[in-house]
């Protein structure tokens, strides 16, 4: 789990926080929030160590704590936001959209000579649907409502706007529908309880005038102009629906044209924002460099001052060596001349042959002399070896001390350099470098400096989100046919129940995926999960965001934690539990 406050993983808080907040793991999208802001340091963290520890393939369930007010909700449409981009990744890996749609055999009947074919999707771009689910109807609408708003955006961005528009209008006493909130696009729609089911199918696909339905029917070249006549039958006009006058579909060729630009133009930016995520995780790195570098280069100096005491204690030995020599060469000289002088007084040879007084008193007095000089010899011998000795541990030390020295200067330039590097880009990213300073700011400080990241950049995740929402029109365009035969299927099965036929039942993942090609999110409450979702197997869905997770009881979520492979539950773990 990750909490607001307190964590769980290994490690100390902060080194914790640096990891998850490390551009290699940072989605290459974002949302486009007013304003610009981005996400602040621990609603990104929360972000990344969802999808690093969803995106497995074993899936799984991370929590996200934390009291109100600090931006849990908020950091739910970054995770859409990457949901989005994982399938426009998979999209744009098809040179056709067409063949990510797979004849099945199976179809439903749909008027009197006419049939719904049902196309199973490619593998790659399910797993990608988004649930918000919560016990509460409130909370969950509002996140459906939010996303969806025209005010949830700092920038132009659009996608079935009309549609949107559509969805979120009210009907009025009278059966009119009146404009509602101001929308940007399709990228989440209520359903759940069977009333805003309802309303959901009625606005996306039963309209006579705002319905994706239309819209796909004109994308994929058949007329939808409506013919209005009086009471005897007599065309008296012909109406074009609002949706093609305002959301303009292309023709099949037009759209083959178009999916090849967006793909294109969707492909270099996502090249472009890795690229700069790769570099920034070089910075990363470099930044990891410097403590090393800082204990390598105390190291070498501390083993530097060692290697120069002893240096100079060695230099203090040999001086004192030297100077022991020279007395001890010089006693020996005056030793020397004393015997010789002694010796000079030798008697002749007669005396020493008959051993006469004289001899015997010289032999007397030159004795000590020549003992002297042997002594003296010996220990001028000694000082000469503890000279040598002492040399020979000077040099030695000295060329240890020279060594020292080179490690020390390579380390402290090597030092010096990565300094001055992590400073440069410091120049460029200001606080939201992430390095040892980081964290020494008081915490409200670094929790708002957004880590890493400028806001070049984060503009240009912004941008990649825009244009991960063209591909998904552009690949909806080009595959309006298929899109339209699933959902038209989808629409039916709502309407008229679970499908009886297990071939069919089978598919009904397949279908359900193609509504989240359209409309990536979905909302309902723990309650209508079994009526909408009932007949959907286990792991069949992407990901489910839990919010306001302590109203819930666990068994109430269980049906559709089952039915999906990541699950981000998201609440405050000391709100009141539900009775």
């Amino acid at each position: 789990s990750v909490f607001f406050g307190f964590f769980a993983p290994a490690g100390t808080p902060r080194s914790i926080i640096e990891r998850l907040v490390a551009p290699s793991v940072t989605p290459a999208s974002r949302w486009p929030a007013p304003g610009g802001h981005p996400l602040v340091t621990l609603q990104q963290a929360a972000v990344n160590a969802a999808r690093s520890e969803l995106l497995s393939a074993r899936g799984g369930i991370v929590a996200v704590n934390g009291p109100p007010g600090t931006g849990k909700t908020t950091l739910l449409r970054d995770i859409v936001a990457s949901c989005v981009l994982d399938r426009a990744k998979a999209m744009a890996a098809f040179d056709d959209p067409l063949a990510a749609f797979k004849i099945t055999g199976q179809k439903v009947a749909a008027g009197d000579r006419a049939f719904l074919h049902l196309y199973s999707l490619d593998d790659s771009l399910k797993g990608h649907e988004v649930v918000v689910a919560s016990s509460n109807n409130k909370a969950v609408e509002n996140v459906s409502r939010e996303l969806p708003a025209l005010k949830a955006v700092g920038r132009d961005v659009r996608y079935f706007r009309t549609v949107s528009d559509r969805l979120m209008s009210r009907k009025t006493e009278d059966g009119q529908y009146v404009g509602g909130e101001p929308t940007w696009g399709l990228i989440a729609a209520v359903l759940g309880n069977a009333l805003n089911r309802g309303a959901f199918q009625q606005a996306l696909w039963w309209d006579d005038d705002r319905s994706l339905r239309l819209y796909l029917k004109a994308a994929k070249g058949d007329s939808v102009v409506r013919e209005v006549k009086d009471e005897a039958g007599q065309v008296i006009r012909r109406e074009i629906p609002s949706i093609i006058e305002t959301e303009a579909p292309p023709d099949p060729e037009q759209a083959k044209v178009n999916w090849r630009k967006v793909k294109a133009a969707f492909k270099a930016l996502l090249a472009v924002v890795e690229k700069e995520l790769g570099a920034l995780e070089e910075v990363r790195q470099v930044c990891f460099q410097l403590a090393p570098a800082r204990a390598a280069m105390k190291a070498a100096a501390d083993e530097l001052a060692k290697a120069t005491n002893i240096k100079e204690r060695l230099a203090g030995v040999l001086t004192d060596a030297a100077r022991a020599q020279q007395t001890a060469e010089a006693s020996e000289a005056e030793a020397r001349r004393r015997e010789q002088q002694g010796y000079a007084d030798r008697p002749a040879w007669w005396h020493r042959l008959f051993n006469t007084q004289r001899n015997q008193r010289w032999r007397t007095a030159y004795a000590p002399l020549a003992k002297d000089l042997a002594e003296a010899e010996r220990l001028t011998a000694s000082a000469i070896t503890a000279f040598r000795k002492a040399e020979q541990e000077s040099r030695q030390a000295d060329a240890v001390c020279r060594s020292v020295r080179e490690r020390f200067e390579a380390a402290q330039l090597k030092h010096g350099s990565i300094e001055r590097l992590v400073e440069q880009h410091r120049q460029v990213l200001g606080e939201r470098l992430v390095d040892e300073k980081f964290f020494d700011a008081n915490h409200a400080r670094w929790n708002l400096a957004s880590p890493w990241l400028p806001d070049t950049l984060h503009q240009k995740r912004e941008d990649l989100f825009a244009l991960a929402m063209g591909l998904h029109k552009a690949f909806i365009d080009v595959a309006a046919q298929k899109v339209s035969h699933n959902l038209g299927v989808l629409m039916g099965a709502m309407s008229a129940g679970a499908f009886q036929d297990e071939a069919k039942k089978a598919l009904l993942p397949d279908l359900w995926s193609t509504l989240f090609v359209v409309c990536p999110v979905v909302s309902t409450t723990f309650a209508s999960v079994d009526r909408m979702l009932g007949d959907m197997p286990p792991a069949s869905l992407g990901w489910v965001l839990v919010d306001e997770a302590g109203q819930a009881t666990p068994q109430s979520a269980a049906g559709l934690l089952m039915r999906a492979r990541k699950a981000v539950v998201v609440g405050d773990p000391l709100q009141i539990p539900p009775v």
